[in-house]
C-alpha cells in the first residue's frame, strides 16, 4: 500500500474514533440514566477525541517518514496517558456503579380506582387538585412510577422555592398510597412517601404529569388538609412555617 493511502486510511480511522469519543463525552451524564461517567471520564473522552483529530491531521500531512514516526510516537504516548486515566477513573470512587432503587407498589394496577393529583408552587395554600379517572392515564402513572430509577442520595437544594406535585392512589379496598414529588430544579428532585416509607432522589420531571398527563382534567382549588403529607418535607425557608403546619394536620 502506498504511503499516501496508508496515511489516508489511518487518518479516517482516527477521525471516526474522535467522533465516537466526543459523542460519548457530551452524552455522558454523571448519575444519570444514559451513561454513568464522572466529570473526569467525560473530559477524558473529549480529550481523546481532540488528540485523535490532531493525530489524524499530522499523519495525513506528514511527508518525511522519520518525522512522521516521531509524531506518531508522541500521539500514541498521549493517547496511552488518556486511556490509562480513563481506566484509573473507572475503578475509583468517581465512577462506582450507581445503586438504583425502584418503587415496588404493594398493590396491582387493577386495584386503583382513581388518582388524586395535587400541585402547588411555593405555599401549600396555593394548591390545586385534579382527579385522574381514565384507565389509560391511571396506567401511565402506575407504570411511570414503577419504572423510575431512583437513588438514595442528597439532592442539591438551591432553589428559593420548590414545586410540589403529589399523588394519592385510591384503592378498591378503601385504602390509599401517597407519593410526593418536590422539584428543586432541572433534573433535581425527590420522591417521598409516608405510606411507602421512602425518600429517594430522582432526575425525572414528575411535575410534567400535572401539566401534560391529560389536559381535559379540570384543576380545582384544594384545601391544605387534603394534601398528602410527609414528616419534615423539605421546602424553602420562605414556606417552611406553612409546611410544618401542614404536617401537624
Amino acid at each position: 500500500m502506498k504511503n499516501g493511502k496508508w496515511r489516508e486510511h489511518v487518518s479516517c480511522i482516527l477521525y471516526m474514533l474522535a467522533f465516537f469519543a466526543f459523542l460519548g463525552g457530551i452524552t455522558a451524564e454523571s448519575g444519570g440514566s444514559m451513561l454513568d461517567f464522572s466529570n473526569l471520564a467525560r473530559w477524558l473522552c473529549c480529550g481523546f477525541a481532540a488528540i485523535c483529530v490532531i493525530a489524524g491531521a499530522i499523519i495525513w500531512k506528514a511527508k518525511d517518514s522519520k518525522a512522521m514516526k516521531i509524531k506518531i510516537g508522541i500521539m500514541i504516548g498521549a493517547l496511552t496517558v488518556i486511556v490509562a486515566g480513563g481506566i484509573i477513573d473507572s475503578i475509583t470512587d468517581n465512577t462506582v456503579a450507581v445503586e438504583y432503587v425502584s418503587i415496588d407498589f404493594p398493590f396491582e394496577l387493577s386495584e386503583v380506582e382513581n388518582i388524586e393529583m395535587f400541585h402547588y408552587d411555593g405555599a401549600p395554600v396555593n394548591a390545586e387538585k385534579k382527579i385522574v379517572t381514565e384507565s389509560k392515564d391511571i396506567e401511565n402513572l402506575y407504570v411511570t412510577f414503577s419504572e423510575l430509577l431512583l437513588q438514595k442520595k442528597e439532592p442539591n437544594i438551591t432553589a428559593v422555592g420548590s414545586s410540589v406535585t403529589s399523588f394519592r392512589f385510591n384503592l378498591s379496598d378503601g385504602t390509599n398510597y401517597e407519593i410526593i414529588y418536590v422539584g428543586y430544579g432541572v433534573k433535581n428532585g425527590e420522591l417521598f412517601s409516608g405510606t411507602g416509607n421512602f425518600r429517594y432522589f430522582t432526575s425525572a420531571d414528575i411535575g410534567w404529569n400535572w401539566r401534560w398527563l391529560n389536559e381535559s382534567y379540570e384543576a380545582v382549588p384544594a384545601s391544605v388538609n387534603e394534601l398528602p403529607t410527609y414528616p419534615n418535607l423539605p421546602q424553602s425557608t420562605s414556606t417552611q412555617t406553612t409546611i410544618e403546619e401542614v404536617v401537624e394536620h
